[in-house]
């Protein structure tokens, strides 16, 4: 079962702006190749912050308005909220480690618990356990 919610212009508001949890709304087209490379990258973190952060796809085909309201020219195109205001943003293909630094600015209440993939972030390693360049 995924965790990613599909909205629509309609559902917008309660979906993000209403939304008790912090949200992740990533938008889409099904004919963009970089948002199908994206989709296993959000559906992964969707997964591992369940409960704690909400993730939303909006197709911008079918959600012309909401694609306008927040100036939507390229995709993929990330959007974070809180309390139903934007937090930080990201246009085009993004690595997991560009993401990773989004969520974690968006949302530092959560930093110790997002992964690179690398291991922990260098916030959530026990002192004297980081490794150096």
């Amino acid at each position: 079962m995924s965790n990613v919610i599909v909205t629509t212009d309609a559902a917008f508001a309660a979906d993000v702006l209403e939304s008790e949890l912090p949200v992740v709304v990533r938008f889409t087209a099904t004919w963009c190749g970089p948002c199908r490379n994206f989709a296993p990258l959000f559906a992964e973190a969707a997964e591992q912050f369940a409960g704690k952060i909400k993730f939303v796809t909006v197709d911008v085909d079918n959600c012309k308005d909401t694609a306008l309201k927040y100036n939507v020219r390229g995709i993929p195109f990330v959007l974070t909220f809180k309390g139903g205001e934007p937090q930080g943003a990201s246009q085009g293909a993004m690595p997991k480690s560009k993401f990773v630094e989004l969520l974690s600015k968006s949302f530092p209440e959560h930093v110790g618990q997002i992964a690179t993939g690398n291991g922990p972030t260098a916030a959530t390693q026990p002192e004297g356990t980081g490794t150096s360049a």
